[in-house]
């Protein structure tokens, strides 16, 4: 489908690379919901997805700073946007500075939606890291998660996102730390 899109983006022998992620079955009563251009929230069904204008929506969660937290949250000025893009981590960070390299890439979002659904008497909800408009078009949904950290809860709501994803007709990536060498040049 789009092999090789985002260099480092792409399934190759550079970052570490997770086991590839298969879409489940759609939880019933999955919805989509995204903070349009004037701070509201909004929820669609999927089906609505694939026709939104995510040029015109907001990060959906804006990254916590506390002190001693281990993370590094902050916004990186993209030069394909001529915006601030927000990220969580240093591994977002990362690919979204991989994503501004890359020519083909027309948009980024940083957080740009939650998925919801029941999950027997509890409300799960997941908020993937990146959307990135291609050139011709194609939108590629990313999450940014470090390998060793990976867990089966994790697992579970990346094969959601990746099925939901695939319903709209867009590409779902799971993405992994980057070499080290490659990182710092």
């Amino acid at each position: 489908m789009l092999d090789g899109v985002l260099h480092n983006i792409s399934r190759d022998t550079r970052s570490a690379t997770h086991t590839p992620v298969e879409p489940c079955d759609l939880p019933d009563d999955l919805q989509l919901v995204f903070v349009d251009d004037r701070d509201r929230r909004r929820t669609l069904a999927l089906e609505d997805a694939a026709v939104l204008d995510f040029g015109m929506v907001k990060a959906f969660r804006k990254p916590p700073a506390y002190r001693g937290q281990r993370n590094f949250p902050g916004w990186w000025w993209s030069a394909t946007t001529r915006s601030h893009v927000v990220y969580g981590s240093w591994l977002e960070r990362h690919h979204i500075i991989e994503a501004d390299r890359d020519a083909r890439v027309v948009a980024i979002l940083g957080r740009p939606f939650e998925l919801t659904w029941p999950e027997g008497k509890e409300q799960v909800g997941h908020v993937p890291d990146l959307l990135c408009r291609m050139l011709e078009g194609q939108v590629v949904v990313i999450d940014c998660h470090s390998v060793s950290r990976t867990n089966e809860k994790f697992r579970r709501k990346a094969a959601v996102t990746a099925a939901a994803c695939s319903q709209i007709g867009w590409d779902y990536r799971l993405v992994g730390e980057p070499d080290p060498v490659w990182a710092a040049n």
